[in-house]
């Protein structure tokens, strides 16, 4: 996450011309859902890494029954990548999407 901020918020001070106050104000906007799921996500995560007995149990079986690919197409949110500032207002094919 550290990394991915870093970039984003040095994308909206080259896109605000150094206003800083603009800058941050666009990295909130920009940043604020993704990070928020990712807390969010973890917290729910904790609670079964850290759950006892039945609890535990069911945690346990319900990601058993998981195949790798289920797995991953779970997490592919947090691991391809995201959308830069300019990038979201900008066409697709400008982006380099096909």
């Amino acid at each position: 996450m550290a990394i991915e901020d870093a970039v984003c918020f040095a994308d909206c001070i080259a896109q605000t011309g150094a206003d800083f106050a603009a800058a941050f104000r666009r990295y909130e906007a920009a940043r604020i859902v993704r990070t928020a799921r990712v807390q969010l996500e973890g917290r729910a995560l904790w609670a079964g890494y850290h759950a006892e007995g039945i609890a535990r149990d069911v945690w346990l079986a319900t990601f058993a029954s998981r195949d790798a690919a289920a797995t991953c197409e779970c997490l592919s949110w947090l691991y391809d990548g995201f959308t830069l500032p300019n990038q979201a207002a900008a066409p697709a094919s400008a982006r380099g999407a096909s």
